[in-house]
């Protein structure tokens, strides 16, 4: 991961979303 800035920012919402194990 490069760019590690807005994709955190959809990260959190993906792992908000998703169960994290």
């Amino acid at each position: 991961m490069v760019r590690k800035t807005k994709n955190i920012q959809r990260a959190k919402i993906l792992w908000a979303k998703t169960p994290c194990y």
